[in-house]
Parts: C-alpha cells; structure tokens; sequence
C-alpha cells in the first residue's frame, strides 16, 4: 500500500517538469527587461531630397523688402531735402523769422496776437516744434531754427506727396516724378523757403488727400482728415479751394468712394465745383 505523505510532498514539491522540446516557462519578474532600441529615422529623413530641418526662431519675424522700384522715390525726396536745404542756407531770405518771432514771444508768456488768427495758429505750432526738438536752444539766431523748421516741413511735404501719389494709382517712377515737381524744380524751390502759415498748411492739406484716400475709411481716419482740413483752412484760407477741387476730382474719378453710382459721383462733383466757386468769390484779393 502506497504511503500517503509521499502523495503530498509530491504535490509540494513544485509543478512536474515539462517534456523536452516545450519552452519552459519563467515568471513575469523574472524576465530581463528589454534594452531601448534607437529611434529608427522616418521615410522623409531616408528621402535623398530631404534637406536639413529648417531652425524656426521664435518671436522673430522678417522684415518687409523694399523693391527697388522703391528707390525712385526716395531719392526724390533726398533731391527735394538738398535742394531746400541749399536754399534755405544761402542768402537771407524775405520774411526771415516771421514764425519764430511770435512763437518765441509766445514761449514767453506773451501773447501778441490772436490764437486763432493764421498768425497767431501758426506761432502756436512754430512753439511746438521749438519745444518737442529744441530748436531754439540748439541755435543762435531765431532765423536759423526757422529755416531748420522751413526744411523739416519741406521733407514731410515730399513724402506726403510720394505717399499720395502712390495712393492715387501712379507707380513708382511717376510718384518720384511727381515729388520732384513739388520741391526739385528751380522756379518753386523759393516758395517752399518763405516763412508763412501756408507752410503748416501745406502739410496739413497733404496729410487730408492721404487720409481720404485711405482704404479703410474708419471713423478714426475720416475725424483725423477733418481736423487737418480744419487745420489747413485756418492756417490759410486759400487751401479750401484747393481741398474742395481736389475732392471733386477724387469724388468724379472714383477715387473717393469708388462704391457710389455714376450719378451719384457727377452730382457730388458738380455741388463741390460749385462751392469751389463760391469759395474763390469770398476769399479776399
């Protein structure tokens, strides 16, 4: 009879080997961890057409290329900036030191003339330029920081001009063309050298042409294009007429308001041609 307790130190004594030829089995915990393997490169990597990975820079971005149609331009403005700068360093020029003169007295705390008079508003705007760059310190006489102003207006006119230009449809090359007739030409290099509010106006009266031909008529825009033309005309009356022909044109042509209808853009003109007579026949002589 067979012992009992050899039965169970049978069944004890572990799981009965295997046959041969059967893997034999292991524990989980017991297996070796398998070793990382390099990441294999991907199909584009392996692709010989595949360059090196662009490097992306972050926060930066590239700056917008001047075309070199763009020179033009802006060597017309450099022309016009040597042109009035060699006028207004040569011989005295008439009206010499009729801006800085009120505008100096005006810094002073005297006030010699009307605020709202062409005199007076263009004195105010001579003391601006005088306090935000210290023209007045930086120069001996009170004509020299005119003429400094008288150029520094020329320059803004030209690039108003080139800006305006370039608004209104024409290239490059005929918007340095056009800049080179308003401060290049011999004739009417003096006119920009005289010391008058029709300087400021000037520039005022541009900025209003640049603003209207904006292509996002804003509501910021249009109140910044009314406040030059009220600039304008209260630096010199004269500007009206040519603001109010100058919008005619723009209104006709499509220019201002291109969405209105034909007749709509005749009969505006023709009410502006009409207010531009009006307006020559109550300006004084």
């Amino acid at each position: 009879m067979p012992d009992p307790r050899a039965g169970v130190t049978a069944s004890t004594a572990g799981p009965d080997p295997l046959p041969p030829g059967l893997p034999q089995y292991t524990p989980r915990h017991a297996q070796p961890e398998p070793e990382p393997k390099p990441d294999a490169p991907s199909v584009a990597d392996l692709s010989p057409s595949a360059g090196p990975r662009p490097r992306h820079r972050a926060g930066g971005s590239r700056l917008p290329r001047i075309g070199a149609d763009a020179l033009w331009p802006l060597a017309a403005v450099v022309a016009v900036a040597l042109a009035g700068a060699r006028t207004l360093g040569g011989l005295p020029l008439p009206d010499d030191g009729a801006l800085t003169d009120p505008a100096f007295r005006l810094l002073r705390g005297g006030t010699a003339v009307s605020l709202l008079s062409p005199d007076g508003l263009a004195a105010v705007h001579t003391a601006v330029y005088a306090t935000v760059t210290r023209a007045f310190s930086r120069h001996d006489t009170l004509t020299g920081a005119g003429r400094e102003m008288l150029l520094v207006l020329l320059v803004v006119s030209a690039l108003l001009v080139w800006r305006t230009s370039r608004r209104l449809g024409l290239g490059d090359p005929a918007a340095a063309a056009a800049v080179l007739a308003f401060g290049a030409v011999p004739l009417l290099v003096p006119a920009h050298a005289v010391s008058a509010p029709a300087a400021f106006a000037v520039d005022w009266a541009l900025l209003a042409c640049r603003l209207a031909l904006a292509r996002r008529s804003a509501p910021a825009t249009w109140t910044v294009a009314a406040i030059a033309v009220l600039l304008a005309v209260l630096l010199a009356p004269d500007a009206l007429l040519l603001l109010t022909t100058g919008l005619a044109g723009a209104v006709l042509t499509g220019r201002v308001r291109p969405g209105w209808p034909a007749p709509l853009r005749v009969g505006v003109a023709a009410v502006l041609a009409v207010a531009a007579v009006g307006v020559r026949l109550l300006l004084p002589r």
